[in-house]
């Protein structure tokens, strides 16, 4: 069924089945290629998606949709194949630089270089329509119906096709470093290395499994989800009609990991691709070594190779304005070199694998990638997304009737709520030495927080100190 036919936000479990699809965010810091790599393209090919050409020769990076592609040079030059209704493999000739893209079923989203999001493609239910005021994002994702935006505060936000909820990311959703679009439900990896999913739940995409923590990568298939563990392990669970969400019990030492229709991939450290699934267009055979990245598509499979094996790549984060941050890639090449970029640009004498970054102000966040070179080329790390919090500025109030309300401000004048900064709590102490929390949550005003205290009027002193999970 075409994504162009009226949709109701009460589908019929056989209008779903009817029109299951994929897609998978690969959310891309971009940056130079030293040499060429070398493309490994596998499985349906109705649409030529796996007839690459000349051009992805001189591919940095690849990004699978649903029966398209996209592949992006040393100059961060854009070219598509595979099905091109509607444009969604075709980029507009004036993009200009951008940090990140990802395809969807019939669209492509792209951040540019100062935080906007754009794309092209189809604008069914809106997908392409992004949101007006909108503010910086660092990463977006492509579903098949609906489209989501990490911004920089950490939370996130949706739009396109509205039905089972997969515009409505949970209320209390924060501190999000790492984003993902299925068909009908989407995931969101939290700084704290836990998963948050919502959307469709027909066959357990979207129900986490307990206790699941130390994630550093997420991916999300058609009906099924995928998160790589800092172990190496991989945990999947959703739709196993076709073993997509059985994961090998011998897999381990993963780097990277991706999802499609009814299959997954997974890129281990010695450069070997493990895939599980549906095979029924080969999209399974990724044979030999030597892979750096990979990508999948709907009923196809993308796999790049030719530089340094990435043995570990940067982690994302969230952090607080004047703090500091360590960041780490390595690869099992001894002598290989590393330069890092922030947004694409070389930060430099940035050449070692660990990046610190000190003292952190606002410039600070944004998308880390790394180039790592030998002499049979270089590698492109997947990129960390870091964010920088602005640290709680309060300030007290005393009311004629003796009571007290406790302002919290953003040190940036960034407007802070209830919604968008749930961690801060008020703790209250008659002695600097008893802390009690505060038994009223707290309320916006102006851009900030506001906690009212209507018992400071009878007590004969009072301390308050804002904490923050």
């Amino acid at each position: 069924m075409k994504s162009s036919q009226p949709r109701s936000a009460t589908e019929p479990a056989s209008a779903l089945a009817s029109r299951r699809a994929t897609w998978l965010l690969l959310a891309l810091g971009l940056l130079p290629r030293a040499e060429a790599a070398e493309m490994l393209a596998t499985g349906r090919n109705q649409f030529g998606q796996t007839s690459a050409p000349l051009a992805t020769a001189q591919a940095t990076a690849v990004i699978a949709g649903w029966d398209f592609n996209l592949a992006v040079d040393a100059a961060g030059n854009v070219v598509g194949w595979g099905r091109d209704e509607e444009g969604r493999s075709t980029p507009p000739p004036d993009l200009g630089r951008f940090i990140c893209l990802s395809a969807g079923m019939s669209h492509t989203l792209a951040v540019l270089a100062n935080g906007q999001v754009t794309g092209w493609g189809s604008n069914t239910d809106g997908l392409i329509t992004i949101p007006p005021n909108l503010p910086p994002s660092l990463a977006v994702a492509a579903g098949a119906f609906h489209s989501l935006a990490l911004l920089h505060d950490g939370t996130v936000a949706a739009w396109g096709f509205q039905g089972n909820q997969r515009t409505q990311p949970p209320a209390t959703l924060r501190k999000v470093i790492a984003i993902a679009a299925g068909r009908d439900h989407s995931l969101a990896l939290k700084a704290d290395g836990t998963v948050t999913a919502w959307g469709l739940n027909d066959a357990g995409q979207s129900q986490v499994p307990p206790g699941l923590d130390q994630v550093v990568a997420i991916a999300a298939g058609g009906s099924h989800s995928l998160a790589l563990r800092r172990n190496g392990s991989v945990v999947a669970w959703g739709d196993r009609e076709f073993g997509q969400a059985s994961v090998p019990s011998d897999l381990q030492d993963v780097v990277a990991i991706a999802a499609g229709l009814q299959h997954s991939l997974a890129l281990k450290k010695d450069g070997t691709i493990r895939a599980w699934g549906s095979n029924a267009n080969n999209q399974l055979d990724l044979p030999g070594a030597g892979f750096t990245s990979i990508s999948a598509g709907a009923n196809h499979s993308l796999a790049l190779r030719g530089g340094p094996l990435l043995a570990t790549a940067p982690s994302s984060g969230t952090y607080f304005a004047g703090s500091e941050a360590t960041l780490q890639a390595n690869s099992s090449d001894a002598l290989a070199t590393y330069q890092w970029l922030h947004n694409g640009e070389l930060i430099p004498g940035a050449n070692n694998p660990t990046l610190k970054l000190p003292a952190l102000t606002p410039s600070h966040a944004g998308r880390y990638t790394v180039r790592i070179s030998n002499a049979q080329g270089t590698t492109l790390t997947p990129a960390a997304t870091l964010a920088v919090r602005g640290r709680p500025r309060p300030s007290l109030q005393r009311h004629a009737d003796g009571t007290a309300s406790l302002l919290v401000a953003d040190e940036f004048d960034q407007p802070i709520s209830p919604q968008s900064a749930p961690d801060y709590h008020l703790l209250i102490s008659p002695n600097l030495q008893d802390w009690s929390p505060h038994p009223f949550p707290p309320r916006s005003e102006n851009g900030q927080l506001r906690f009212d205290d209507s018992s400071a009027a009878s007590a004969p002193s009072r301390f308050y100190k804002i904490i923050q999970d």
